[in-house]
């Protein structure tokens, strides 16, 4: 076991698999997790109180965030174990697309308020469902390059699927949000 400042990760067949270049930093773990539990419980309550339903992805996205950062401090006392690693890989990384659907659910709504349904790039009725698509694209591509490091095998450490699925997911909602193709 490696006590010292990374990298970290077990060893398999023996290669060493890293999963972290640092210690993760068990008080920011739980401060994070704190302020992300706080928040939801406050959108939770927004939501119920105001009938917000359109808002459940915002909370889904802090629900997801604060079991992450839950994870992150767990892998603060043993980073070479495997299961804190996934879980702060799949839940921090799965929120973004959670908490960016709140954005686009809001638009729509914004739009329609404001009668400004001819500035739209697109039909408000196909809005959401464009979102969605993507956003569900992003999510299945997120959480697939996030759970492969499990599998042991060290090329599928690589970031590459990840960060394809954020840039994807960026270039869609920036498209659909002001018309230009990235």
């Amino acid at each position: 076991m490696n006590t010292g400042n990374g990298p970290f990760g077990p060893i398999v067949n023996g290669t060493q698999i890293v999963f972290f270049e640092y210690r993760p930093n068990k008080s920011g773990g739980y401060t994070f997790t704190a302020l992300f539990a706080f928040a939801s419980v406050g959108h939770l309550i927004y939501l119920i109180w105001r009938r917000a339903w359109f808002f459940i992805p915002f909370l889904l996205g802090g629900i997801t965030e604060t079991f992450g950062y839950y994870g992150r401090a767990m892998a603060s006392d043993n980073p070479e174990k495997v299961g804190p690693f996934i879980i702060q890989n799949l839940l921090i990384l799965v929120a973004t697309p959670f908490l960016a659907a709140s954005v686009y659910m809001s638009l729509g709504r914004i739009i329609i308020a404001l009668d400004a349904q001819c500035h739209s790039i697109i039909d408000i009725r196909w809005m959401t469902k464009t979102y969605v698509l993507i956003d569900f694209g992003c999510i299945v591509s997120q959480f697939i390059g996030a759970s492969l490091p499990a599998s042991g095998d060290p090329a599928s450490i690589k970031n590459d699927r990840i960060i394809s699925a954020q840039w994807a997911n960026y270039v869609g909602h920036r498209y659909l949000l002001d018309g230009r193709d990235g």
